[in-house]
């Protein structure tokens, strides 16, 4: 008979690790930059770059920009997800903006230059956007659907919001700033935990002198709304994922010596499945190319790592449907591997 209790264990240590660190880090104030972005941004804003008739040479470079701006890690990128795709943004740029947002930001994309060098660091950047266009490119291929009957109105801001601009900039960029600050471990913690909170309180000084106080509510409730909505799943999938967290790395590191597709493919499942985010994400993939694991299904496991895991595809789910997450999950697979089987056979 199975053992389930070490099962149940290593899934509660994953639970606990993720509420300290993740939910302590550049996690929460994701969840504010969402309901922000929710209530303080009109839709028209959203709707005007990333919309499914607004043109490709528009749209996807805004859902590329935006993503790699706006996002720090695998887990926020899910609520700004949701906020953008239900306030009107097409499905093509949103699955964009979900793909490209971890992988393309700014600490991803130095750790991965200072850990694993300019030719998986150039790899990983251009494999991203290429990616992250051609899935989009498939969604509104096979997924077209009228945006505005399916704008959640949970989400939808009753009338303009009346502050200044210039507060709401002021305000995003206290917030990004704390959620850059706080993950970043090679910084020590004394100057990174003190900018994070003097971050937090420009934005809170910020709002409180430069929104009305009906607006500040909304920003509130939409961010709680979220959280609501999303921290329960992620909460599940991390619990089912550490439970089943030893047996994987077990199957990758027994394939990790093959460059052919199938360990590109398995690479790129494992990736996903671990869970292990952005920056984690290049640690391991560093630590096993020096255990001999080729370069080809490293970059499979990094392109595939932060998008597919467990509780984004239930969260994407729970936005998107079912049949869409799935289909998302499979493009990211099958392409991840073959983007990373190509990079063996060119530079291996």
């Amino acid at each position: 008979m199975v053992e389930l209790y070490p099962y149940l264990e290593q899934g509660w240590l994953a639970v606990r690790e993720y509420v300290f660190t993740k939910m302590a880090g550049a996690f929460l104030p994701a969840f504010f930059i969402a309901g922000g972005l929710a209530t303080l941004v009109p839709r028209s804003a959203i709707v005007k770059w990333l919309s499914a008739g607004v043109p490709r040479t528009r749209s996807y470079p805004a859902a590329l920009f935006g993503g790699g701006v706006l996002s720090v890690c695998a887990c926020g990128i899910l609520p700004l997800f949701q906020t953008i795709y239900q306030r009107g943004a097409g499905a093509g740029p949103a699955v964009a903006f979900l793909f490209a947002g971890p992988a393309i930001n700014v600490i991803a994309i130095l750790y991965t230059f200072d850990l694993l060098g300019p030719s998986l660091g150039w790899a990983r950047l251009v494999a991203v956007a290429i990616l992250a266009i051609l899935i989009g490119i498939l969604f509104e291929a096979f997924f077209s659907k009228s945006e505005e009957s399916r704008v959640s109105p949970n989400l939808k801001l009753a009338g303009q919001p009346k502050s200044d601009a210039r507060m709401k900039i002021v305000i995003f960029g206290c917030l990004m700033m704390a959620s850059i600050l706080l993950p970043m471990e090679k910084i020590p913690r004394l100057p990174r935990f003190g900018g994070a909170l003097i971050a937090i309180l420009g934005a809170i000084l910020a709002s409180l002198h430069g929104l009305e106080a009906h607006e500040r509510k909304a920003w509130m409730e939409k961010t709680w709304f979220l959280i609501r909505q999303i921290v329960p799943k992620l909460v599940l999938g991390i619990f089912l994922v550490g439970a089943l967290e030893q047996p994987t790395r077990n199957l990758l590191a027994s394939y990790m010596t093959s460059d052919g597709f199938l360990a590109c493919l398995i690479a790129a499942s494992i990736g996903g499945f671990l869970y292990l985010g952005t920056i984690i994400g290049v640690v391991v993939v560093h630590a096993m190319i020096q255990l001999g694991m080729p370069e080809g299904p490293a970059l499979a496991f990094m392109l595939a790592g932060p998008s597919i895991c467990l509780p984004s595809l239930w969260v994407i789910a729970s936005v998107m449907g079912r049949a869409r997450a799935l289909a998302f999950g499979i493009m990211v697979l099958v392409f991840s591997a073959l983007i990373g089987y190509g990079y063996s056979l060119c530079f291996s």
